[in-house]
């Protein structure tokens, strides 16, 4: 597929998913999809992490299950690296495993992704755009920045702190990882009301 209609087809989903909560929705499911020119496309893998609809270069979405505090995730996703970044776990163990050669293009290509992490068994709370910085080979995942960034910068930066656009984006990715589960799950709670006057307005 031609990349200016991928990121088309992206900018769509990320409406969607805007749409949505401006009006309520907090939570989304492995179930939602998009509409694009008569195309329905869903947003998430139905069983894995990472989802790439047919034809695309780059994966669309990446996921992070909920696991009770009492349980072990399958991944470590969503770690926070000394640098203030995310992390993603590739796929297994193989570099060239479908999953993982998605993710590198979307990298490659700076392309823009959803993160949708779980609060709850079966929902999920979405942040993005994320955008995949780098590839940690020897730890098997990826570096994940939350936001619009020059993505190009972070490859080279060896004390990300002193740079104000690059400090944001760290400040931005702890901020939104950590918090958008966490205000999804009370939102979904109340039913996107007050629990004081019961006003009724997601924001």
């Amino acid at each position: 597929m031609d990349l200016a209609a991928e990121r088309q087809m992206r900018d769509a989903a990320m409406a969607w998913l805007r749409d949505r909560e401006a009006n309520g929705t907090t939570a989304f499911s492995r179930r939602d999809f998009f509409s694009y020119l008569g195309r329905d496309i869903r947003f998430m893998n139905p069983q894995t992490g990472i989802w790439k609809p047919a034809g695309w270069r780059g994966a669309l979405s990446i996921s992070t299950v909920y696991t009770p505090e009492s349980s072990t995730r399958p991944y470590e996703d969503a770690d926070i690296g000394l640098d203030g970044l995310g992390r993603y776990k590739w796929r297994g163990l193989d570099p060239d495993h479908a999953d993982n050669r998605a993710l590198r293009a979307a990298m490659d290509h700076h392309l823009p992704l959803i993160w949708f992490l779980g609060f709850a068994p079966g929902r999920y709370a979405a942040v993005y755009p994320v955008y995949l910085v780098k590839e940690e080979p020897s730890s098997h995942q990826f570096v994940v920045a939350v936001g619009v960034i020059d993505q190009l910068g972070f490859l080279d930066v060896v004390y990300p702190s002193a740079d104000i656009e690059v400090a944001y984006t760290m400040r931005e990715t702890k901020q939104r990882l950590h918090q958008a589960p966490f205000r999804a799950a009370v939102l979904d709670a109340y039913t996107c009301r007050c629990a004081v006057c019961r006003f009724g307005h997601a924001d």
